[in-house]
């Protein structure tokens, strides 16, 4: 029987994320690996499932914004997740999962890797991808969590978005002569959430806020987010342990618990 790229990425898995792993979904072509998680049964508790594919026609990034890629030009990876336990400061998981992704590339081989709160991942002062996490309510609360990275992007994608600090893209292709195989890193992404969310549930925030510094790209430059409250101004000053993003303006510090990045400049 022919080995399918399910077979090869559960291959990869260690033995412990292999034996808790409820389903693993692969496709060439699907509208969004998170919404097809959605539409599922979630796992039961302390289990995973998880849905990749070469492809994504409908892809979502926050406040509804699309996930462009080309075919065959990014990994688009998600996780379905049943808490045994709510933790009591869910919106912060995004960032711990960041943290054990940011690491994971580290291990790989990737040079200046960064995290832009509150979901981006950067490298080289562009965007190599973004995570999504979404919460469910049923008799359990659950998370689907998705994560595109790029692994290559045109040039055409590339000189758009030039100008633009924020989302200018760049893949993996342009920054480690030989990346990681598709099938390795979707295996490696899968162990770091599942480590992730394991410390999580166990330790809240707490286990990831010292390490999110480690790749803070906002640090130091000065920021506009537009937030619930209104727009803010300043210069990003870290996170506070329950994951807020501090902005200084003036005397003033202004913890951010959820809102946009619209505007970045780095500040000489």
């Amino acid at each position: 029987m022919a080995r399918t790229e399910s077979d090869t990425v559960h291959g990869e898995l260690s033995s412990g994320a292999a034996e808790r792993l409820h389903a693993l979904d692969v496709f060439d072509v699907i509208p969004s690996t998170n919404t097809y998680l959605i539409d599922q049964a979630p796992p039961e508790p302390g289990q995973y499932r998880v849905a990749i594919a070469s492809h994504q026609t409908a892809g979502r990034g926050r406040s509804n914004n699309l996930w462009l890629s080309a075919p065959e030009a990014s990994l688009c990876l998600s996780m379905s997740y049943t808490f045994k336990q709510t933790p009591v400061n869910l919106p912060p998981l995004t960032l711990a999962l960041g943290v054990n992704v940011a690491e994971v590339l580290a291990d790989l081989g990737i040079a200046g890797i960064a995290l832009k709160w509150p979901n981006d991942i950067y490298v080289n002062e562009a965007k190599l991808g973004g995570i999504l996490t979404e919460v469910q309510q049923r008799e359990r609360v659950s998370v689907v969590a998705g994560i595109g990275i790029n692994l290559s992007v045109d040039d055409a994608m590339k000189k758009a978005f030039a100008d633009d600090l924020v989302v200018r893209p760049i893949g993996l292709a342009d920054v480690i002569d030989n990346p990681p195989e598709r099938n390795l890193l979707s295996a490696r992404v899968i162990e770091a959430w599942v480590s992730a969310i394991d410390d999580f549930e166990a330790k809240g925030f707490d286990a990831f806020a010292k390490r999110f510094g480690d790749y803070d790209w906002l640090s130091g430059k000065t920021v506009i987010a537009d937030t619930p409250q209104g727009t803010c101004e300043g210069v990003a000053a870290g996170i506070n342990t329950t994951g807020a993003l501090l902005v200084v303006d003036g005397d003033a510090t202004h913890s951010i618990v959820s809102g946009t990045i619209r505007h970045v400049r780095a500040d000489t």
